[in-house]
């Protein structure tokens, strides 16, 4: 079998002037990605300088921010009927697709041949203890809507994605609550790799990656947080963001398979996520929700979910989890331990 969680530990050592310049030893750890090989690295002395750069999130300057943004907000529901685009009426002859308060509308500067966003509550902003699993399940449910409306005008755009920005630190540009939604007839490289992969693994072992990780997760217990329905939670053994929580959805290759239920699992999850990072005082995150092609019903791969946290809310803030390892080099540096994670998150399961 070749799902293997490999490790080890290296030491860096050095004069320290914080100890009179003794002899100073740090461990780093290198974890390797079961399935791509990615390397992760976690330096165990690492928390020390986040904190010292990161801090906690200004609740004044977000508090302005908020308040601020509010007055011409696009999203808000005073003006989003009057100033979001509407899709063509092969589309969606109303416009837009709507879902409880979650409303999704075309991306008014698109970077795929469909672009939606959803805004996905009349809230200007959400502290994330609030976010309730109705408010990303009826936005995800929305966005697959669109995705379903689009692959079924046009069967050529079968490689979906659906991503969320929460505030300024995770690349967004606008601070009412949304997500991204897109679709179109080029595979993004990450998905087309896992995807890859996963069959790559099938055919040598005769088993199915996804379902052979959930069960040694399950063994282990480190990193296995809880099942929701078919969605199977946890933190990866190799992260590629701080804070980071993965869910697959066993036996479901493609977003076309998403039952309703699913859809609101999905959206009660990432609701316990959001409440475990407000614990953390963990203001900014970005998620991806993935699929296989949307006309294959592939054995070898399963739709995948993946969060991480994002710098907090600070009038100026230094991005240590965003520089050239992990934008150029396609490495990780890790901050906590993703087993720590784990056993924390559970309670919120």
């Amino acid at each position: 079998m070749d799902l293997e969680f490999e490790k080890r530990i290296a030491r860096a050592q050095f004069r320290n002037p914080n100890l009179k310049f003794e002899i100073d030893t740090q461990e780093i750890e290198y974890r390797k990605d079961p399935l791509l090989g990615r390397l992760s690295v976690i330096p165990h002395e690492l928390k020390k300088k986040a904190s010292f750069y990161y801090g906690v999130p200004d609740k004044k300057a977000l508090r302005e921010t908020v308040e601020q943004s509010k007055k011409t907000c696009f999203f808000c529901p005073e003006r989003i009927d009057q100033v979001t685009p509407k899709f063509l009426e092969n589309i969606n002859p109303e416009g837009r697709f709507k879902e409880g308060k979650a409303i999704c509308f075309p991306n008014i500067f698109p970077y795929f041949e469909h672009c939606a966003v959803v805004a996905i509550s009349d809230a200007h902003y959400l502290p994330l203890n609030e976010i309730t699993p109705e408010i990303y399940g009826n936005a995800l449910k929305a966005a697959i809507n669109y995705i379903s409306h689009v692959f079924i005008e046009d069967s050529a755009m079968k490689f979906p994605l659906i991503g969320a920005n929460f505030l300024i630190p995770a690349g967004s540009t606008i601070v009412h609550p949304h997500i991204q939604v897109m679709v179109g007839d080029e595979e993004l490289f990450k998905i087309r790799l896992l995807r890859e992969k996963s069959a790559e693994f099938k055919n040598k072992n005769q088993v199915n990656y996804w379902a052979e990780l959930i069960k040694k997760e399950r063994e282990l217990g480190e990193r296995y947080i809880a099942q929701t329905g078919r969605i199977h939670w946890y933190t990866p053994f190799a992260p590629l963001g701080n804070n980071e929580v993965q869910a697959v959805i066993l036996d479901k290759p493609n977003f076309m398979e998403l039952s309703a239920e699913d859809i609101m699992l999905l959206g009660k999850g990432v609701a316990n996520i959001l409440h475990y990072y407000h614990s953390k005082n963990i203001s900014s995150f970005n998620f991806i929700l993935y699929s296989g092609p949307l006309n294959e019903k592939l054995d070898s791969f399963s739709i995948g979910f993946q969060i991480i946290s994002r710098p907090p809310f600070r009038p100026f803030y230094i991005n240590l989890d965003a520089w050239f390892l992990q934008q150029l080099a396609d490495g990780s540096l890790i901050i906590e331990f993703p087993e720590q994670i784990a056993q924390e998150i559970k309670q919120y399961f």
